[in-house]
């Protein structure tokens, strides 16, 4: 874990990944002046990276993304959250990582729907999904969640406020093991989708519809 370093610090986080590599686990988050050698040289020559945080890592880039992608086949969860330096050219590389069953892309403002549609086509092992504060993401992509993830179990779509209960219609008729759902602030869903997971989510423990204010 090397979270939340002041810049003063990355000199010791260039040393230790020079003479440590192979991680299974990798927080670099918050520590936004980390470089891209340097998470490059912790992932290693043949990486065994099952888990990697990037949150709010100022450089954390497409091309972080495309060598990840490249090299370690077996990451299960990637967070790469308020990581404004990612664009559509990343989350496209974020579709190869066929492993996945965590991700989390909170914030990222950069991100479109074209490269969503593909990670949730290709990304079937997906468990859980934190898609928070994306302004340009719509129903385009949304929708491709519950077409293609039968088994998601949490969903956080909180605050994208483009995407419409139609969204939750689908997650809940096709990814029957859901528990947990939230999507406070999106401004669009009404009672539709209450009343289709009523029906269709009988594992649900979780809904979260705060400032949703066409739910009645």
């Amino acid at each position: 874990h090397l979270f939340h370093l002041p810049k003063a610090d990355i000199a010791a986080v260039s040393i230790a990944t020079q003479r440590f590599s192979n991680f299974a686990t990798i927080d670099f988050s918050t520590t936004d002046h980390v470089g891209e050698n340097a998470i490059r040289r912790a992932i290693g020559k043949r990486p065994v990276l099952t888990d990697l945080n990037l949150s709010n890592c100022k450089n954390a880039t497409d091309d972080v993304l495309e060598f990840i992608a490249g090299r370690c086949t077996n990451i299960k969860s990637l967070n790469v959250s308020n990581c404004q330096e990612i664009r559509d050219d990343g989350v496209f590389c974020i579709s190869d990582m066929l492993s996945l069953t965590s991700l989390t892309l909170d914030g990222s403002t950069g991100v479109t729907d074209q490269p969503l549609e593909m990670v949730f086509r290709n990304l079937v092992k997906l468990q859980t999904i934190s898609i928070r504060d994306l302004p340009r993401i719509t129903d385009k992509s949304a929708m491709f969640m519950g077409k293609f993830l039968s088994q998601l179990t949490c969903l956080d779509i909180s605050g994208t406020s483009q995407v419409t209960g139609g969204v939750l219609n689908e997650v809940a008729q096709h990814s029957l093991e859901i528990k947990e759902m939230k999507a406070d602030g999106c401004f669009a869903i009404d009672d539709v989708p209450c009343i289709t997971m009523g029906r269709c989510s009988p594992k649900l423990e979780v809904l979260s519809l705060a400032g949703c204010i066409k739910v009645t």
